[in-house]
């Protein structure tokens, strides 16, 4: 028998320029999956801890298609308007070649920038770079983060463990002190 918690693959995978990026679901966290051929970088997110994921759309698909757009009429006029029938053939191939591509962008959707922030950090996910992708992965995720910090609220009434999504949650000064009281001077220094 295997000690490894089953892990089931999330929506999303994307790669920066030295790295390919995967999420994958475990019993109690995200794993986050960095690889870039000669080793993997793992990062856990356990659901308990994860304050936020923020979703925001970004211009550089609807750029890459614009100029995929404009390569795409460019080869196709020239193709055409080519008086040798080489030049003109080897530049329509290229436009249908551009063509799939801007097809293939449309289809896959807008692009985003994902973060996810836990009460110590705020990581991008890499892995989510089309609005699909990540709206699928929330739509995945959110029934296990609500589940894990509403059981770990209901674990400590006072708010005191765990994170929660409420307002009033807010950490309490250690000791009954209040935030108006002077802090204690912990080494008062020589007494007389």
């Amino acid at each position: 028998m295997s000690s490894e918690p089953p892990y089931e693959k999330l929506p999303g995978r994307g790669s920066t320029v030295v790295a390919r990026h995967r999420l994958h679901l475990g019993a109690d966290h995200i794993l986050a999956i960095e690889s870039n051929g000669f080793h993997e970088t793992y990062r856990r997110f356990f659901f308990r801890d994860i304050q936020a994921i923020s979703l925001r759309r970004t211009p550089r698909g609807g750029l890459a298609s614009l100029i995929l757009l404009i390569v795409t009429l460019w080869l196709g006029l020239v193709g055409f308007l080519s008086s040798d029938p080489g030049v003109g053939s080897v530049m329509m191939g290229g436009a249908v070649l551009f063509l799939v591509l801007l097809l293939y962008s449309l289809v896959l959707g807008p692009t985003c920038v994902c973060q996810i922030q836990t009460g110590v950090q705020s990581t991008r996910l890499h892995a989510l770079s089309r609005m699909r992708a990540a709206r699928a992965f929330l739509g995945k995720v959110r029934p296990f983060i609500e589940a894990a910090q509403v059981s770990s609220a209901a674990a400590a009434p006072d708010g005191s463990v765990g994170s929660s999504l409420s307002p009033e949650a807010s950490p309490t000064p250690a000791s009954g002190a209040t935030e108006a009281d002077p802090p204690a001077p912990t080494n008062p220094g020589p007494q007389a």
